[in-house]
């Protein structure tokens, strides 16, 4: 993306593709995973419980985002 025009189309549709894959694994094990909280947890728990998940995935991401070895885009930056 950085090389704009000169990037690899191929490189950049399987970086898309992959992408895609990946946030459609993470719905089916989010799915997976409320159903079976589901079992012992009520509709509130769950609830409050996803909220908290979130909170949490947040905080870790402004905590990478405030590293000073990273890059913007979250990539360490080589010497």
């Amino acid at each position: 993306i950085l090389a704009g025009d000169r990037a690899d189309q191929n490189r950049v549709a399987a970086a898309l593709d992959q992408l895609l894959k990946l946030q459609r694994q993470r719905l089916d094990t989010q799915a997976e995973e409320q159903e079976e909280l589901a079992t012992f947890m009520s509709p509130l728990q769950r609830a409050k419980y996803a909220a908290l998940q979130e909170q949490v995935r947040r905080r870790v991401e402004a905590l990478r985002r405030a590293r000073p070895d990273s890059s913007p885009l979250g990539v360490p930056i080589s010497p």
